[in-house]
């Protein structure tokens, strides 16, 4: 689907800008700068706000730990950005603070479906893969989603979670992110100037997890085996540093 390659895209994209800023080794500069502005315009035309959203949380990250100065640049290229694209994404784009878009009430619903399976089944959920058979049992009764369309997750990585694996499930699902957020910062502040083109990898790493997340609340990219397969590959970076 179109969310799945736009999830790939992001991920790539954060990759991509971490080599650019830190420079690894400055002929890479002839292909990735050209590389970087395709694939901004492939993920402009996904037009999947939520790929979008993550990859500008992860932009901060990259640029805070490179130079605190450049956050102030993340906001000035989205809006320049914004500006050269077509007018459709520009509709696309901003109708993300508008809660009466069909997308936004369709997700309200899910993740109150969601909440009230959570409380129904708090500790062990309704079990992993069965959503599909349980969310018409929730379905909110002025829901906008398609009765006729199978609901297989909640758009929210949290929610469905703890959804179907329950509360347990999603505290062990966030441990391992918090110990992989811990061991990777460790091993950041271990690496001096010297150490460019490792620190590229490690920040690249917690930027795309980052995306990853941000991206995660709108859409279940841990459920998406090529994002998540490709976000694993991404993680196991800073341990190979």
């Amino acid at each position: 689907s179109k969310m799945t390659f736009a999830g790939l895209l992001m991920l790539v994209e954060l990759m991509t800008v971490v080599q650019v800023l830190f420079q690894t080794h400055r002929r890479q500069l002839v292909w990735t700068i050209p590389a970087l502005l395709l694939i901004t315009a492939a993920l402009l035309m996904t037009q999947t706000r939520s790929a979008w959203c993550g990859l500008i949380a992860g932009c901060c990250v990259i640029f805070g730990l490179h130079k605190k100065v450049l956050l102030l640049a993340v906001p000035l290229v989205a809006l320049v950005v914004l500006l050269l694209a077509p007018q459709t994404i520009k509709i696309r784009a901003l109708s993300i603070a508008d809660r009466q878009n069909i997308t936004a009430q369709e997700r309200l619903s899910m993740w109150s479906s969601g909440v009230r399976i959570i409380r129904d089944y708090p500790w062990t959920g309704v079990g992993m893969g069965a959503m599909a058979r349980r969310y018409d049992q929730y379905r909110e009764p002025d829901s906008p989603v398609d009765p006729k369309r199978r609901i297989g997750h909640l758009h929210n990585n949290i929610i469905q979670i703890a959804a179907e694996r329950g509360l347990l499930g999603l505290a062990c699902w966030l441990w391992i992110w918090g110990a992989y957020g811990y061991h990777t910062w460790r091993i950041y502040e271990r690496l001096g100037p010297k150490h460019g083109p490792a620190k590229a990898l490690v920040v690249g790493s917690m930027a795309s997890v980052i995306g990853f997340h941000i991206e995660g609340l709108f859409e279940y990219t841990f459920g998406d085996s090529e994002v998540i397969t490709l976000t694993y590959f991404l993680m196991a970076l800073p341990f190979v540093v």
